[in-house]
């Protein structure tokens, strides 16, 4: 019997480096990387509604004037004041005069009226710029196999293509 050093030797010697190719991450599930990705943008890339519901100032009042709505896709950058409050879905942009998030679920809303009814804690239900990953930071070693999550992940992260072996 030969001991795991000498047989990890004799593979070593007696094999070769699979070729590196560069390919589309939508073909590379199985594969492994050939190198580690680092990602390209901050994710989310802006402050991101985590729920359905209202963005809004939290400042003790639990009345609001809605005067807008930010869906998924949209950029609202319209001055919101403090007792005024934006209808917002999951995914869409917070907008930078708000600090929270209340689910719908715990508000009632006549016309532009809103009534908070089960109040959040400050800066609830929002997800950070950058939260998920930052720019830069390491989404993937070398010799990571690549998985269906992974192509999701990689695919949000706007990669395209990736070197594997």
């Amino acid at each position: 019997m030969i001991q795991v050093a000498e047989a990890l030797n004799i593979i070593a010697e007696n094999s070769c480096k699979m070729p590196i190719a560069k390919i589309k991450v939508s073909k590379s599930l199985g594969y492994v990387l050939a190198e580690a990705v680092y990602s390209p943008i901050n994710m989310p890339p802006f402050r991101q509604s985590a729920m359905d519901g209202y963005a809004f100032t939290h400042n003790g009042s639990n009345q609001f004037e809605v005067v807008n709505t930010s869906q998924a896709g949209d950029f609202l950058d319209d001055k919101i004041e403090e007792n005024q409050a934006v209808r917002i879905f999951t995914g869409a942009f917070v907008p930078d005069d708000t600090d929270t998030v209340v689910m719908q679920e715990h508000t009632t809303r006549t016309d532009n009226l809103l009534q908070i009814e089960k109040m959040p804690v400050a800066c609830a239900n929002i997800r950070e710029k950058g939260e998920q990953i930052k720019k830069g930071e390491l989404v993937f070693d070398a010799n990571t196999v690549i998985t269906p999550a992974a192509i999701g992940f990689l695919a949000c992260l706007g990669i395209t293509k990736i070197k594997v072996i």
